[in-house]
This record gives C-alpha cells, sequence and structure tokens, in this order.
C-alpha cells in the first residue's frame, strides 16, 4: 500500500477496513525513519512486525510506567493525539483530517480532534495579521456611550439621509 508520486514523496494508499473510505497518507521523515529501522522485519508481506493486540497493550502499558504516566495508554489514544496535536495544532484542515483518518463522516473527526487553546491562538494570530489594515473607524465625535437608540444620527448622513429619512 505504499506509492511513491511523481515528486519522490512515499503515500500509503488504502481503503479503511471499517468504514471502506480510501485514505490517502503522507509519510513524513520519522514515519520513513521508522520503516528503514524495522525494514524486513516484517512476515507475511508487512513492512514490519506488527503484534496482536494484546501484546500490543502490554506494550503501551510498561511504556506508560516507564514514562510515569498515569492514564491508561491506548492505540486510540494515538490517532487522537496524532489529530489534535499533529496535525490540527499546525494547520491541517480538519477535512483532510478525516479523509487521512478514515472517517466516513466529519462529525466522527471533531470528536476525534479537540481543539487546542494552541490552535486557537494561532488560528487568531494569522486572522489577525490577515485583517489589520482591512476596517477602520470613522472620525465622528461618536460619544463612546450611546444608551437610547437613535441618539446617534452620525450614519444617517454617512448615507446620505436626512433626519425625516429622506435623501439628499
Amino acid at each position: 500500500h505504499i506509492v511513491t508520486d511523481e515528486n519522490g514523496s512515499k503515500w500509503i494508499y488504502i481503503h479503511r477496513l471499517k468504514t471502506k473510505v480510501e485514505c490517502r497518507i503522507k509519510l513524513l521523515d520519522i514515519p520513513l525513519k521508522i520503516m528503514e529501522k524495522y525494514k524486513g522485519e516484517g512476515t507475511d508481506g508487512r513492512l514490519f512486525y506488527v503484534p496482536v493486540t494484546s501484546s500490543l497493550c502490554r506494550s503501551l502499558k510498561i511504556i506508560g510506567e516507564i514514562c510515569g504516566l498515569d492514564c491508561h495508554l491506548t492505540y486510540y489514544m494515538a490517532r487522537h493525539t496524532y489529530a489534535t496535536e499533529v496535525c490540527l495544532s499546525n494547520g491541517v484542515p480538519i477535512e483532510t483530517i478525516s479523509r487521512m483518518m478514515g472517517h466516513s463522516n466529519i462529525r466522527t473527526t471533531q470528536i476525534y480532534a479537540e481543539i487546542t487553546n494552541q490552535k486557537i491562538r494561532k488560528d487568531f494570530k494569522i486572522l489577525s495579521e490577515k485583517t489589520k489594515d482591512w476596517y477602520s473607524l470613522p472620525e465622528d465625535n461618536m460619544p463612546s456611550r450611546v444608551y437610547r437608540c437613535g441618539q446617534y444620527s452620525g450614519w444617517k448622513k454617512e448615507c446620505g439621509r436626512q433626519k425625516d429619512g429622506t435623501t439628499s
């Protein structure tokens, strides 16, 4: 399922077993290094050794203990972390993440990929920079607080209307 495109980039092209959704995942530097490190260890046409679920769970428990984590690590936590911390926090659109993860409905991805405060800050910084000179306030001497509706009539002048509603 590993394909090299015309630019020399390696991709995984698969249909997810559970949802039958086509999935295309670009292999980044670290996965490529892992593949190279464990090359030749796989059997049955696999790239490298894939442990059975019980063995994987046991390994994750050992890793959690070694790292001093107080939580129960799971395979699905890895998917969630990848979606949130690696992809979303670095600007990958949620639609792209949904396709990569093989979700048939984007709502599933929205549950997985919680928006982090870091992502919100980064997105608003970009928005702030893009819209910096788009808007301005008119120099109209409007009081800072307008309590009653209709107290400010400056907009009528700006629109070319008189107080009675007719145009000038």
